[in-house]
């Protein structure tokens, strides 16, 4: 009785300890989303339809290039940094390592993205001189964020909530009072990616200032995590293209084939997405790290569980709230998009999906659950060519639909690599 009376104590102060993480970390996050919201609001209702639907054509652009300057660099950086975080001098050959891959790959998407960009700009109306502005600003937001995105891997993997916190509220708050200030003197996409910028920049000078209290700052390179790291983005490659594309694939054929105020409309719907950012947040930093790290089958499979069940359950309850209060919602877009209630529903199945698809293959890629992972590529496109006699492309709707159907193979492929990779635990070292 006192064995299994201490049991219960520890499993109930090893709950109230995650309560009160949780607890700290949501309360800044709610408020860091909060801020973003009001932000994003006020660019929504700020912004004409044409300049909005400029935003939305480089935020997308943004999007593409940060991924394939990715290709899981940083879930592999999880995985290396989960068996060597206890030595200063090993991570920060890591770190080092990391930055010359991702600079590489950054370059090589560049010459890629950029021409894109500047095609979707010149089709829908953007004037040349708007073009070039644009695209240098498009190299000053890449030069930082990607720097951002390696070291937010130190205070992730070492646990430091508070420095997390502290840069996420930095970063919203400085945003948040220059879109501000801007909503009553001057805005247009130029000087919103500028302002992005200057949040970007100011995270990247205190995070770089953090890192290097934490891990050793060196500029050798470490052969065996370069090794490792390259393999595993070459075995990424194909699927993380496809998966790129599949992300933006709404707002590029809206952008093809529809007008500027469809664009925007795509944009602003998606602009819902930042209900889901408090969560995702708190699961990248507090639990992905916990399930990279974790070693135990028993304990790897409690963290997935709760994972995907919180998310479906979040997912539902948005979409039905959606269902049940349209006017609600796009209230606060403002009047130019009152009148897009079945539109929104179908955005936020999209975004409640995509959400899922998203966590189920960053833990799988954590734990490098990603053998056969290119068959959702094939998979995909089947559908895709299927879909395309059903659904007509210059329509808001369908084009939401679009990329609603044909995340499905990806759902299910990555539900197979879980399953796959929990049946192999036992075998080989994960």
């Amino acid at each position: 009785m006192e064995n299994t009376g201490q049991i219960t104590q520890d499993k109930t102060t090893k709950w109230k300890h995650w309560a009160t993480l949780m607890g700290k970390f949501l309360s800044v996050q709610i408020l860091v989303q909060l801020l973003s919201g009001i932000a994003s609001i006020i660019l929504v209702r700020s912004l004409t339809k044409q300049e909005y639907a400029y935003y939305t054509i480089f935020n997308s652009m943004q999007g593409t290039i940060t991924l394939l300057a990715d290709m899981g660099l940083s879930a592999g950086m999880m995985y290396i940094g989960g068996r060597v975080w206890e030595d200063r001098e090993r991570f920060g050959q890591m770190l080092s390592t990391a930055f010359r891959i991702r600079w590489y790959m950054a370059i090589t998407a560049g010459l890629f993205v950029l021409p894109i960009l500047t095609y979707l700009l010149y089709k829908n109306q953007a004037p040349i001189i708007y073009i070039v502005i644009i695209l240098f600003l498009f190299c000053g937001l890449l030069y930082f964020q990607l720097q951002v995105n390696i070291l937010n891997i130190v205070p992730r993997i070492y646990a430091q909530i508070g420095k997390l916190q502290k840069l996420d509220l930095m970063s919203a708050v400085s945003r948040f009072a220059l879109i501000a200030a801007a909503s009553l003197l001057f805005m247009n996409t130029p000087v919103i990616i500028g302002i992005t910028i200057a949040s970007v920049a100011l995270q990247y000078f205190y995070l770089n200032k953090w890192v290097y209290h934490t891990v050793s700052r060196t500029t050798s390179i470490h052969d065996d995590d370069h090794k490792e790291l390259v393999l595993l983005i070459r075995s990424q490659v194909a699927s993380g293209i496809f998966f790129c594309v599949q992300g933006q694939v709404s707002t590029w054929l809206i952008s093809v084939f529809g007008n500027v105020e469809q664009i925007a409309e795509v944009g602003a719907l998606g602009r819902m997405e930042m209900i889901y950012m408090v969560i995702h947040t708190t699961m990248n930093a507090i639990f992905i790290p916990m399930f990279a790290k974790a070693q135990e089958k028993k304990q790897v499979w409690k963290i997935y569980l709760r994972i995907i069940v919180l998310y479906i359950f979040i997912g539902l309850g948005l979409t039905g709230f959606s269902m049940l209060f349209p006017e609600a919602i796009l209230w606060v877009l403002g009047p130019k998009y009152i009148n897009l209630q079945q539109e929104l529903v179908y955005m936020m199945c999209s975004l409640a999906l995509g959400s899922i698809v998203a966590i189920l293959w960053t833990m799988n890629v954590s734990r490098a659950w990603i053998q056969y992972s290119w068959v959702y590529i094939p998979a995909t496109i089947v559908t895709q060519m299927a879909l395309l006699y059903f659904l007509r492309l210059d329509n808001v709707r369908d084009v939401i639909l679009f990329g609603i159907l044909s995340r499905v193979p990806n759902v299910l492929l990555n539900i197979v690599l879980s399953y796959r990779g929990f049946r192999a635990f036992d075998k080989k070292p994960v």
